[in-house]
This record gives C-alpha cells, sequence and structure tokens, in this order.
C-alpha cells in the first residue's frame, strides 16, 4: 500500500509540495522541487516491525570567513514505530494513538528545551 503521491510539509508559514520521488515494497520516498526537503517512509520487517518517517533538511549557508563561499549544511528529524508483529498485542490504531500522544506533547516550546539540551 502508498500513501498519496504528493504530500505537503509546512515549516513555519511555508508548505512546501512533495511529490513522490519513488517507491518499492517497504520505501516511499518524497522529494520537493529544490531538493532542500527529503522525506522517506520505510518499514521493515522481522521479529519486529519498525516503521519510520525520516526528514532530511539541507540547506546552502555563507562561510562567514570567506567572501563568495559557501557549504552545504543537513539535518534530519525522525519518528520511528517499533513494535511486536501481529496485531494482537498492538494494533495498527493503539500504536497510532500512543506516537499522537508523543507528537502532541513535543510542543514548539518543549522541542526548544530539548534542543538547547535539557533532559
Amino acid at each position: 500500500m502508498a500513501l498519496a503521491d504528493s504530500l505537503s510539509l509546512k515549516i513555519g508559514s511555508a508548505t512546501t509540495p512533495l511529490p513522490r520521488t519513488g517507491s518499492d515494497l517497504l520505501t516511499g520516498s518524497y522529494k520537493a522541487s529544490d531538493a532542500g526537503l527529503t522525506l522517506t517512509v520505510t518499514r521493515t520487517e522481522g521479529a519486529r516491525v519498525q516503521n519510520r518517517v525520516r526528514l532530511d533538511h539541507e540547506k546552502v549557508v555563507a562561510d562567514p570567513l570567506q567572501a563568495g563561499r559557501s557549504s552545504v549544511e543537513n539535518m534530519s528529524v525522525a519518528l520511528q514505530f517499533n513494535r511486536p508483529r501481529g496485531a494482537t498485542v498492538y494494533t495498527v490504531a493503539q500504536a497510532a494513538e500512543i506516537a499522537k500522544g508523543l507528537t502532541d506533547l513535543l510542543t514548539p516550546a518543549l522541542l526548544v528545551q530539548i534542543l538547547n539540551g535539557e533532559h
């Protein structure tokens, strides 16, 4: 099963379309037209089932020490589910509720605290 052919991502006040750029049995890839944003959705199955959503962001930054010189910098953010096989222990709905609880907890203020090193 595949997600929509194009997804939209809002960062700050800017919404960026992410058309599907790749797909196989266990992976879907989405990339912005400027290639600065890439979303990857993967699934692996073994003794446990893992689903992962990863957002990669890159930007070109000027070198403050050398005029006219720049470099590409990047970061990523991921959400990973790791659960036992079979829907009898954690149903998909239960796993989604647990993940929703975590994403609701991660308010902008709490994210800033975490990114500043608080734990």
